[in-house]
């Protein structure tokens, strides 16, 4: 199940050092309130009783969580730079999850004191982590943070437009530099060939799934959004499960409704922030959303084969060429 509002709360696990009474305090304010938020914080305070197992707690609360939170201070760095105590063997955790290809934001730091080469450990120095060294600024950090959890963006992608440039009556587009190599035989398939897209024949040809819908009767009012007053969560299933590329164009489906918050897919589920006061009007809107990515899909689809059809018959060309090449060398000794 994927975490995120309406499904399996987010689990998600704290991991840092006692520098001091008040550090542990303030950790422990942060866990709070992130319960509070709907988000399943595993802290030590709460789940470690006497005579646990140390390692065992700490590898099995990185290993089954959604996200871990490494609160980052020079005191942490330290230790867990030279390897010592709870710090050290948490990075060991953190970094072989890493190695084996962990979801790389389920590691999220979270800098608390010092600069940023003092608190940050060398195993984190390259990622993105949020500054909470500003008491002052604590509510927005902590919701930006409660964005990513719950699967919501604070941002939502605006749909790509058209491109500002046209061309004139007499005018002719300027050959782009092309960077493409001659296809030559014993290579790997191309990504987009790989992914074993359906072989559609014209843009109105059926796409690897059968028309997407959305299954109304099966709707669900998860409750009120978190992150925006005057907003509720709704969940709607998909009659299929959809792959990244349709994903994609419900993203940018090509139409805009200003009053629509957006939708996000999760499995089979279509998520959608909604108008408190009028959701059947955003729900209107989901449904030419999904229509509309139906569309896209197939025009992208249709596309996608087209280049691949051009690619075969290319490097066919270029076989040819190679065999026709060779029978010539033959020849000539």
């Amino acid at each position: 199940m994927v975490p995120g509002i309406g499904l399996t709360p987010p689990k998600c696990f704290v991991s840092y050092t006692w520098d001091s009474p008040a550090h542990e305090s303030w950790v422990l304010g942060l866990a709070t309130q992130l319960r509070e938020n709907g988000v399943d914080v595993v802290l030590d305070k709460w789940d470690l009783e006497f005579g646990n197992d140390l390692h065992h707690f700490m590898e099995t609360s990185v290993r089954e969580s959604d996200f871990v939170f490494i609160i980052c201070t020079p005191n942490y760095a330290r230790k867990a730079n030279a390897g010592s105590g709870g710090a050290g063997y948490e990075k060991q955790i953190v970094t072989g999850e890493m190695f084996q290809g962990a979801n790389p934001s389920k590691f999220i730091p979270l800098v608390r004191s010092g600069s940023n080469g003092e608190a940050l450990p060398s195993f984190l120095k390259s990622k993105n982590y949020i500054d909470f060294r500003d008491d002052s600024k604590f509510n927005g950090k902590l919701k930006d943070l409660l964005y990513q959890l719950h699967g919501v963006p604070k941002y939502p992608r605006p749909k790509l437009g058209p491109s500002p440039f046209s061309l004139g009556p007499q005018a002719s587009p300027t050959p782009a530099r092309s960077t493409k190599t001659t296809p030559r035989t014993g290579l790997p398939p191309h990504l987009e060939i790989a992914m074993q897209l359906p072989k559609a024949t014209d843009e109105s040809a059926s796409p690897m799934h059968g028309e997407i819908n959305l299954v109304n009767e099966k709707l669900k009012v998860v409750g009120p959004d978190p992150a925006a007053s005057g907003l509720r969560i709704i969940e709607i299933p998909l009659s299929e499960t959809p792959n990244q590329i349709w994903r994609e164009c419900l993203q940018s489906p090509g139409i805009v409704v200003l009053s629509f918050h957006g939708a996000t897919v999760h499995g089979d589920i279509v998520r959608i922030r909604a108008d408190a006061d009028h959701p059947e009007q955003d729900l209107e809107t989901l449904e030419e959303y999904v229509q509309a990515a139906n569309n896209q899909y197939r025009q992208r689809v249709g596309e996608i084969e087209r280049k691949r059809k051009r690619e075969e018959e290319s490097s066919r060309k270029q076989e040819e060429q190679d065999r026709a090449l060779q029978d010539r060398l033959r020849v000539s000794r």
